[in-house]
């Protein structure tokens, strides 16, 4: 027993202490005189009015929770529908077929956001430059790359549903929807809930497909102001810290998204995660 508890101590340590680590960082100022290390809210203060870099925290966050919307709104329910249909051609026993689409739908998994991001790069180039001045471009990998999560948590929960409500549902006399509704989609409330906060959380921590696509300091996401920070001269001794406290901002916002997900996760529920 001791042994376990140091092993899970020490994976909780391995775990927390970088973030904590991370926000400390943000009050942490060098005194370039005497090499001296101080703590102040001075860098909050100017990655927050955008000093040193072309947009602040607020208009970061700003853009990264607008692809995160976008994402969530479109992502989620496109990977309900296709969880679905991939169910339906199992229950039809169609089971190759099932096997391809979702096989399918998977790829983006095997793929880096930084490939995403230059072929959707190169086809804007290509086929449709002028979409290229459009700020909610950066959005579609987002979508590309969080609609295989929405789909494997769905698949089992949609798997584990029992088609007797909604049949149930369907003699109360309730209309398609409200039988859809109440026969299918209140039951997979959990599920839903663990992939929306998922998603969002995936789409405001995205920097590969981000960075490659934003060509505009007024698009930066957190992610893209963070590395834009970072990758200044470190002679000025608040660089570094502002880059920790855009890091900091989207720490606590993904990490309040994982809190909602796990809170509404039940492992009796097939959620997959």
């Amino acid at each position: 027993k001791f042994t376990a508890k140091i092993v899970i101590y020490s994976a909780m340590i391995y775990s927390i202490l970088p973030l904590i680590l991370v926000a400390i960082a943000s009050f942490r100022i060098r005194n370039p005189s005497n090499g001296t290390h101080s703590y102040s809210t001075t860098a909050w203060q100017e990655a927050w009015s955008g000093n040193y870099s072309t947009t602040g925290i607020p208009d970061a966050l700003l853009n990264s929770l607008t692809y995160c919307l976008i994402t969530l709104v479109i992502a989620l329910p496109v990977g309900y529908v296709i969880a679905s249909c991939i169910t339906r051609l199992e229950s039809e026993n169609k089971k190759n077929m099932a096997k391809l689409v979702e096989f399918t739908t998977m790829v983006p998994l095997a793929l880096s956001a930084v490939m995403i991001g230059l072929g959707i790069l190169i086809g804007l180039l290509k086929w449709a430059p002028s979409l290229f001045s459009w700020m909610l471009i950066p959005a579609l990998p987002h979508i590309i790359i969080t609609t295989p999560f929405v789909i494997r948590i769905m698949l089992p929960a949609i798997r584990s549903l029992e088609p007797e409500y909604y049949e149930q549902a369907q003699m109360l006399g309730l209309s398609p929807i409200r039988a859809w509704w109440h026969g299918r989609v209140s039951i997979l409330r959990a599920p839903i809930v663990v992939s929306a906060a998922l998603t969002m959380a995936f789409s405001l921590g995205e920097f590969g497909a981000s960075w490659i696509l934003v060509r505009s300091g007024s698009w930066d996401s957190l992610s893209v102001l963070v590395d834009q920070l970072m990758s200044q001269p470190k002679f000025n001794p608040m660089i570094q810290p502002m880059a920790m406290a855009a890091a900091t901002t989207l720490m606590g916002l993904t990490f309040v998204l994982f809190i909602v997900a796990e809170k509404f996760r039940h492992s009796d529920e097939g959620s997959g995660f």
